[in-house]
Formats: C-alpha cells, structure tokens, sequence
C-alpha cells in the first residue's frame, strides 16, 4: 500500500513550549487512529509510522505481525521527573460489564510501572520463561498481576504466542479470615478499644475517633464508606444509614460504593445514643478528620495505631471490627448475637452473594462455639436420662 493513500498528519501540540504534547490523528480508507503523548516532532512522526501500519493490518488483511515494546504497547511516557504516564488498560477486555473503575485503573498502572522502568524498550516477545521467573518471584503480588495482565491483553491480540509471566507456582494470597491465628475480637476486647478511644484525646474529638470505632464494629461498612459518610445519610427517625458513597483516597474525591451498591444499614443503638453526644466539628462529614476533610486509611492510622497500642493490642487491624460485627450479626441471641440471618446480614454488609460468605466463612469461626454447644446439650441430656425414674416390669399374676 502506499504512503499516497494516507492523508496527511497534521501534527497538534496540546502541550507547552517547554513540555509539547503533540498529537493528531492517522486516516486510512474513511478510518482513523488516535497518536498522541509525543514530546517531539520526531517521536510523533514515529509513532506516526507505527499508527499507519496497525491500519494497514487491520484493515487490509493479514501481515506481517510487528510487535510493538512494552512501552508502545502501554502506551507509556516518560516525564523529565520521572513518573510514567500510560494509556494501558484503556481499551483493554474487562470482566466487568461497565468497565473498571477509575481506583482499579489506577491500581493496574501503580503495578506496571516498575516493570516498565526496567524494560520500556524491551519487545513483548523477548522475554524467556527464566527471566519472566527471575524477575516476577521477588515482586509483590500485586506487581505479578499488573505485569500477567499486560502480557494476557498482548497474547489476546496475537502479539505473542505465549505469557510468559503466568503460573509462577505462588498460592494466591489467603483471606484474613482463612489465616490459622484469625479470631474475632471479644466482647470485652471491644468494649476496651471503645474506652481507649474515647482516652484517646483530650478534647472532645476523641468522641469522633469512638464514634467511627463503633460504627466499624456495629455496622460492618467498609471503611471508605464510613469516612465517606455525610450528616444527611444518617436518618435517626427510621434508624437507619444509607450507604451511598465512599472516600476514595486515590482519586481523593467521593464516589460512588463499589459496584454501585447503595443500601441501608440499621443503626445499633449504641450507635445511635453516641451520634447523639457526639460534636459535629466539620458539617456535613459526619466523621471529618482532625483539621477538617475525609479520612483515608493513611490519615486515619495513626489515631487507630494510639487506640489499638492502648488497648494492648498492637497488631490489630481496623478492618477486623468489620468481622466483629459481621460474627455479631449471625450469633444466636442467647449468646450475645442479634440472630440475623445470612442474607440479611449479608446485605447489611453490602455482599452481593446472597449470604455465601457468611455461611461458608464466618459460621467456620464459630466451630469453637459449636462445640460448646454440642457438649452442652449432651451434658444436659445425660442428666435429663438420670432423672427419669426407670420403668420395671411387674410379672402377671
């Protein structure tokens, strides 16, 4: 095909004089393709040259495969301070029929870029299955994702034949609840993070560090979603939240809750006489931090790492008040429990799994319980057997 059939790039610089950004668009045959993110006339004339022959290819048929670097296929940029910018996973398949979101993309780069500082010129497919190996195993899982993800949307393309950087024999990370020294607090044990916290501070704020300890552990929102709640989400006369949003710290805004799941929470009533102690410092945050604005988990830890230390728990998660309150949920009554049931409790939780978890996970925590209960109940039949005065057969006369 020749060059003639190409209308002619006009190069378009979105940039500044000192940092261009030249972009524009390569027509073939009443279709286009989008170059931007060069720094330089040449490397837009490059990236040019590359656009034109992914137009041939898709459009005139079969040929010879070119197969772009990691950084091409990224579409990654290099600033001069040294972050990277990139395109990738845009326009990539997603499990999700409305696409990632925002924070997953976000995460996905956040991974990608120590592999592309090292090898941004690389080809896709020059990597061996030893060097895939000897690079990825001393990585974090979440590096060996972004990378296995990368090379999985370059082999859905017919860049490469093969993923080398797949099946490294590593197990997937367990769950919190699945680790062999998991538990859930006791009763008594929160009830002492509750004290701490309110011991916390000296002014009348530690009574907001209590209060986002108490909705954790009686509520079992996320996180995100208590710092992300405003005064107008509490209904106190339906006694009620309405979980809406989140604070999400990446995008540093309120968003939507994951998957878009606005739902009710029943307020505990210790939940509710606190909210109605507690001062409001920073209208309509209903739990601002310190100077004002959302809590993310990094502004949060220090008050929580004073509470937990406190309480003499020191590797306690904040997250683990979640199962608290999740284990309080589904426990029977007579042992201290609101006796919910899995799918109510379930979507108190925001599960979308109809219980599952909580069936499968959470009532496994309780086997300690079960025993108990089921030495209880022998103990109590034996003695009701003793009781009961033995028949004897009297002979006929």
């Amino acid at each position: 095909m020749s060059q003639g059939s190409f209308r002619r790039v006009k190069a378009h610089n979105r940039g500044s004089r000192r940092k261009p950004d030249f972009c524009g668009y390569v027509y073939y045959k009443a279709h286009r393709k989008w170059v931007g993110g060069c720094r330089s006339i040449a490397e837009f004339d490059e990236a040019v040259e590359r656009a034109r022959e992914h137009l041939r290819r898709e459009l005139d048929g079969p040929g010879p495969v070119i197969v772009p670097t990691v950084a091409e296929f990224a579409g990654a940029t290099f600033q001069e301070n040294g972050r990277i910018s990139m395109i990738w996973p845009d326009g990539q398949p997603s499990s999700k029929p409305d696409g990632r979101t925002p924070k997953t993309v976000q995460v996905m780069r956040e991974g990608l870029r120590p592999f592309l500082r090292e090898f941004a010129d690389r080809l896709m497919d020059s990597f061996s299955r030893d060097e895939a190996l000897t690079w990825a195993l001393p990585q974090s899982p979440h590096v060996q994702s972004s990378v296995r993800q990368l090379f999985n949307h370059a082999k859905d393309r017919e860049l490469i034949p093969d993923n080398k950087f797949e099946r490294f024999g590593v197990s997937k990370k367990k769950r919190r609840v699945d680790s062999p020294d998991f538990e859930i607090i006791s009763n008594e044990k929160y009830e002492l993070l509750l004290e701490c916290a309110r011991r916390s501070r000296s002014d009348d704020y530690a009574l907001v560090l209590e209060g986002i300890t108490i909705c954790q552990g009686d509520t079992a929102m996320r996180p995100s979603e208590i710092f992300g709640l405003h005064e107008e989400d509490v209904h106190l006369e339906s006694g009620e939240i309405q979980v809406r949003y989140q604070w999400d710290s990446l995008q540093r805004k309120r968003v939507p809750t994951k998957d878009q799941d606005t739902r009710w929470v029943a307020i505990s009533p210790r939940l509710e006489a606190h909210l109605a102690i507690m001062p409001r410092h920073s209208p309509p945050i209903l739990f601002p931090a310190v100077r004002g604005g959302y809590y993310s988990r990094s502004n949060f830890s220090p008050h929580w790492k004073a509470i937990r230390v406190s309480a003499g728990m020191p590797d306690l998660e904040f997250y683990a008040l979640k199962h608290r309150a999740l284990q309080w949920f589904i426990d029977p009554i007579e042992e201290g429990g609101i006796g919910l049931d899995h799918q109510t409790a379930a979507l108190m939780a925001g599960h979308d799994d109809g219980g599952w978890l909580l069936a499968t996970v959470y009532t496994k925590l309780s086997e300690h319980k079960a025993r108990q209960r089921a030495l209880h109940a022998m103990r109590a039949y034996a003695e009701r057997k003793s009781t009961v005065p033995r028949l004897h057969v009297v002979g006929r006369a």
